[in-house]
């Protein structure tokens, strides 16, 4: 009697230890094989390149220099002083003229600009102020060829006076206009080009003082 409830209760251990075991395996999945293309930063979810901010008047104002100079070779009664910032760019210019004062005194009007205006070429209206009063006026393009044919001009800064005043103060406006994009500059006809306050700037040169010292002015 005492073999037989030995013998149920062993089968009742067995057949325990098997239910236990099967109810606690662990079921496995196959593995995935690696692929570049699932990598963070690959594909349509990389990054791109930001595109270029497109070109205003702003950029024009930033990139023309308009420069009042004396003329090489200068004459040896004229002094010149060069005030320059930092980054060599002139901010004014003095002459003292001793005598004898001249009856003509020229000076050298230059645009200039540090990059290059091919898409949307530049019109550039420019006065000559002297004391306040208009005695000049230029009108010229910028486009591709800018940095390598800036434009020149010289004018005579005594033009309609009858004598050398003690001093004068000269100093060129400009209005900008940036023409339309593919606009050849050859066939404009810059008397009647305007812009919008969009595509309109300015820009103003140094200012050049000239004094005249010494005895009394030339008639």
């Amino acid at each position: 009697m005492l073999a037989k409830r030995v013998l149920w209760v062993g089968l009742i251990v067995v057949l325990g230890a098997s239910l236990l075991g099967g109810s606690c395996r662990v079921r496995t999945e196959p593995s995935v094989p690696y692929n570049k293309s699932t990598t963070p930063g690959a594909g349509a979810g990389a990054a791109t390149a930001t595109p270029e901010k497109p070109v205003d008047v702003g950029d024009a104002e930033a990139a023309l220099r308009i420069t009042l100079t004396i003329p090489k070779p200068v004459p040896q009664n004229l002094n010149v002083e060069e005030l320059r910032d930092m980054r060599g760019d002139l901010n004014m210019l003095t002459v003292n003229v001793a005598p004898p004062h001249p009856q003509k005194l020229d000076v050298a009007l230059t645009v200039t600009s540090s990059k290059p205006f091919a898409e949307r070429p530049l019109l550039v209206r420019v006065s000559v102020l002297r004391d306040g009063q208009a005695i000049e006026a230029q009108t010229t393009t910028v486009s591709d060829d800018a940095q390598k044919n800036p434009f020149s001009y010289t004018f005579d800064a005594m033009k309609g006076l009858t004598a050398a005043p003690a001093s004068m103060l000269l100093h060129a406006q400009a209005e900008i206009i940036m023409l339309p994009a593919g606009t050849d500059v050859a066939s404009i006809d810059p008397a009647t080009v305007s812009g919008t306050p969009e595509t309109t700037g300015s820009k103003v040169s140094n200012p050049l003082r000239i004094n005249f010292t010494g005895q009394a002015a030339t008639p």
